[in-house]
């Protein structure tokens, strides 16, 4: 142990000699200069890694930043929804809206035939215009307006209770429980609120 140790102090006394020696050796030739840079470059070169250590770990832990945002699963707002509209159109019983006079004429004549509680069954056979003669004399007997319409409906009927049914007078054929190719006359008008309305009807005028 005490061999040892005499080895070892006179280690040390070489290195203190030596290290001395290149001392003064850098000093006396100018070298002294070079030697700090070379320190001074191992010293950087030692933080220099240290800084790439710790920019290396800041990296990392903004991609895992990244990811876990990227993980964040899309929210669906519903603005492209576009819910659905209807067109908002409103169809009176007596007045049809974008219909032909013909149209309108057996849309009424069928809401009439409706309104009959003494009727089991009908059928509408045709509802026809008049002709423009007609429409002319019958515009000037009523004293009616432009927009007025003049039509002729022919149509069957099945009363619920034949015997004292008004159904049976006029025209028309009986049938069994039906009264079958009744004619009838129909005067329609617009009233005070735009809509049409039964002024009139009877077998003729």
């Amino acid at each position: 142990m005490k061999k040892t140790l005499i080895i070892i102090g006179i280690v040390l006394c070489v290195l203190v000699l030596c290290g001395s020696a290149l001392f003064l050796w850098a000093r006396k030739n100018g070298k002294i200069d070079n030697v700090k840079d070379v320190i001074v470059q191992v010293i950087d070169k030692v933080n220099g890694k240290n800084n790439n250590t710790n920019n290396k770990k800041n990296n990392d832990t903004k991609k895992e930043d990244i990811d876990i945002v990227d993980d964040e699963p899309d929210i669906d707002t519903g603005d492209d929804v576009t819910p659905d509209q209807g067109s908002g159109e409103n169809v009176t019983d007596n007045q049809v809206v974008n219909q032909t006079p013909q149209e309108i004429a057996m849309a009424i004549f069928k809401n009439y035939l409706e309104s009959q509680g003494d009727l089991a069954e009908y059928k509408i056979i045709s509802v026809e215009l008049d002709s423009e003669e007609k429409r002319s004399a019958s515009t000037e007997f009523f004293k009616a307006t432009k927009d007025a319409i003049f039509a002729e409906a022919k149509f069957s009927v099945k009363p619920k209770n034949m015997t004292d049914s008004p159904w049976v007078d006029g025209n028309g054929t009986q049938e069994g429980e039906w009264i079958n190719n009744k004619d009838i006359k129909i005067y329609l008008d617009l009233n005070e609120e735009g809509n049409y309305d039964i002024k009139s009807m009877g077998t003729g005028w």
